[in-house]
């Protein structure tokens, strides 16, 4: 059982965090989605959950204009939220994404936020509020406009409806 008065979450700006911090988030992040061969982008924030001084989750925050149907957006990216898998099952997903999504909605004053998933986690997201959008999602590679095969999903943190269509990240996926 875990003490949840042990856990501490912190939001950092990515350019604050020196390079040793960075470079440990990121292999964490590629050992648990580098089998997906995907070129992501690199959040611009940080959600670092702690629990008794040892990191044990994380979710990176982007903030992005995309286009849907060729209208501009302002929202934010959920990328990379991981557990440690000793503490997966405890509901420390859903305290973490509450406080990315409170963060974007208060501190960011944006109006949605988007992930990309795989399908065996639809069932955490869809616990937080988070649904389903058909999209086509497309997204930037090297190689070209991409369009991602899994899950696009969105959370409103505000009364405003999510437009329908083609939804083009302008950019490297999160």
């Amino acid at each position: 059982m875990i003490d949840i008065r042990g856990i501490n979450i912190n939001i950092y700006n990515a350019t604050d965090m020196n390079k040793s911090e960075l470079d440990s988030l990121e292999d964490w992040f590629n050992s648990e989605f580098g089998y997906i061969e995907i070129e992501w982008a690199k959040p611009q924030w940080y959600l670092i959950m702690k629990y008794d001084n040892e990191i044990i989750g994380r979710i990176g925050i982007i903030k992005r204009r995309i286009n849907i149907n060729s209208k501009n957006l302002e929202i934010s990216g959920i990328t990379g939220a991981i557990i440690k898998e000793q503490f997966r099952g405890k509901k420390l997903s859903k305290i973490m994404l509450q406080k990315a999504t409170n963060f974007i909605k208060d501190k960011l004053k944006l109006k949605f936020a988007l992930l990309l998933c795989r399908d065996e986690v639809v069932p955490i997201y869809k616990k937080c509020n988070w649904y389903i959008v058909k999209g086509p999602t497309l997204f930037e590679q090297t190689t070209g406009l991409k369009e991602y095969s899994k899950n696009t999903m969105v959370i409103n943190l505000s009364n405003n409806i999510w437009p329908d269509g083609v939804i083009n990240l302008k950019g490297l996926p999160w």
